[in-house]
């Protein structure tokens, strides 16, 4: 593992990048947002070691007012965070590593759609960890964080739609620890799965869940639309814990072994 910082447009990114130099493989994350990065931390790191110890190069970013970057989150814009994985991308290609596997988990597959958008044929392959179909699902879950957070003794709090006014107006929203501002939710909440077009790499969806459930309907239609469209998307289903939401930290297993199975098909050997 080698810490270091990249020069993005935002500023310092810290960056994790695993694996040996030689690598037959690599791998771009795209990781999920506020605290279900901070609970996919662990699966993380320990899928990237695994998939270093397979000759594979791994880079997990701090995005722009996260982790150990430089900015504060209020400070992030939802063009910062695409620029800032770009710059991701740019520097596994200044390394001289194989073309990347981009692995987008929960919200960070959004943030992944944006850039298979725009540099689709600087991808190997995609693999989506329980992607978040819906930008605007993310925003109105950091939303209802400030509702509830205001509900004391018999005061309620400000309602979602007043909360989404005063993003409109400009000014952020103080949620579950974050200052959410309106540069950040707004692109955010008209970034959608289904608007993802060919060509685009093959794609690996994992649905995860701690049994062998149903698929979520809106899944199967987006993983449904997308291959109408003539993508090549192909649908996992992985029973693990729900690591990004538990209250305890807990480890993918089932997840990290599913998905270093369908890396080493995809690789340029």
């Amino acid at each position: 593992m080698q810490p270091l910082f990249l020069q993005a447009n935002s500023g310092r990114l810290f960056a994790l990048l695993y694996g040996p130099a030689n690598a037959r493989a690599s791998v771009l994350i795209a990781p999920p947002f506020c605290e279900e990065m901070n609970r996919c931390r662990q699966t993380i790191n320990r899928f990237a070691r695994q998939a270093a110890r397979e000759g594979v190069a791994t880079l997990q970013l701090d995005l722009y007012g996260t982790g150990e970057s430089e900015g504060e989150f209020g400070d992030a814009s939802w063009k910062t965070w695409q620029d800032d994985l770009l710059c991701g991308l740019n520097f596994l290609h200044d390394q001289g590593l194989p073309k990347p596997s981009l692995l987008g988990i929960r919200g960070g597959c959004l943030l992944a759609s944006e850039l298979v958008r725009q540099q689709p044929d600087r991808l190997q392959h995609l693999l989506f960890w329980q992607p978040v179909p819906a930008g605007k699902s993310v925003v109105t879950e950091l939303l209802r964080m400030r509702v509830a957070g205001g509900l004391t003794g018999n005061v309620s709090g400000p309602k979602l739609n007043e909360l989404r006014a005063q993003l409109q107006v400009g000014e952020a929203v103080e949620t579950g620890g974050y200052e959410l501002a309106d540069d950040l939710a707004l692109p955010l909440e008209s970034v959608n799965l289904k608007d993802l077009q060919p060509p685009l790499p093959n794609l690996d969806w994992l649905e995860i869940s701690g049994s062998a459930a149903p698929v979520r309907p809106v899944a199967k239609a987006m993983i449904d639309g997308l291959n109408s469209a003539g993508a090549s998307v192909t649908l996992h289903q992985i029973v693990d814990p729900s690591f990004w939401s538990t209250a305890e930290t807990t480890v993918g297993k089932a997840t990290i072994q599913a998905s270093l199975e369908l890396l080493a098909g995809h690789r340029h050997d």
